[in-house]
């Protein structure tokens, strides 16, 4: 089971206004660290690991380090982002303003938003209401 991390827009106006972020490793940030936190709009940790793969890269033409020692940093900085994408994720939205209202779990995504609304519904006004019998 995995878990996943809901959060609601600032703006909510309906169920389109969540997003359901996993718990755990990210494997497409780990063979795209620079594009899949572009993609997700994630521009401050885009800029980062942009920067941080040209200074590792201009220290390796430069002499400063070996061609292999670049290689393991570059390597290392691609698994921090693997670890890390999911969170530096949840960060972001908490920036911008959205808000974490719950956690659910399950096998897959569709299984997890199944789990999420059987328990929860949103108005159309962006009110987040348990359904009766979901009250703990």
């Amino acid at each position: 089971m995995r878990l996943y991390s809901v959060y609601q827009s600032p703006e909510a106006r309906g169920d389109q206004d969540l997003i359901f972020i996993k718990d755990g490793f990210c494997w497409p940030v780990l063979v795209l660290p620079f594009i899949w936190p572009a993609w997700r709009g994630l521009w401050l940790v885009a800029i980062s690991v942009v920067v941080l793969l040209i200074v590792v890269s201009g220290a390796v033409q430069a002499g400063w380090l070996a061609p292999l020692t670049g290689s393991v940093i570059e390597v290392v900085i691609a698994l921090i982002m693997g670890f890390e994408g999911n969170n530096l994720r949840r960060w972001t939205k908490s920036r911008r303003g959205w808000r974490e209202i719950g956690m659910v779990s399950g096998r897959r995504l569709a299984d997890a938003e199944r789990a999420f609304f059987q328990s929860y519904e949103v108005t159309s006004t962006g009110v987040l209401l348990p359904r009766d019998g979901a009250r703990a």
